[in-house]
């Protein structure tokens, strides 16, 4: 939740699943105080525009951080089945 560091007038900000709307009355507060620039240092430097990576050619390899597999290319069958 940051304005874009690069883009005058725009704010990114955003649950981005489905369980994140369950929680959109909490979450309309945190994104006022964002917008206001009022959001407690630890929540802004967690929900910030990240641009560490955008210079990099591949700029996810796959994290694991939610427990998936690693990055891959799908094989034939797989991606017949897309």
């Amino acid at each position: 939740m940051e304005f874009h560091p690069d883009v005058e007038n725009v704010f990114i900000g955003g649950g981005c699943s489905r369980h994140a709307f369950n929680f959109l009355s909490v979450l309309v507060e945190y994104l006022r105080r964002a917008w206001d620039k009022v959001l407690m240092p630890h929540l802004a430097a967690k929900w910030r525009y990240h641009t560490e990576h955008e210079n990099l050619e591949d700029a996810f390899w796959g994290d694991r951080s939610r427990g998936g597999p690693e990055r891959r290319e799908l094989d034939t069958r797989e991606r017949s089945k897309v």
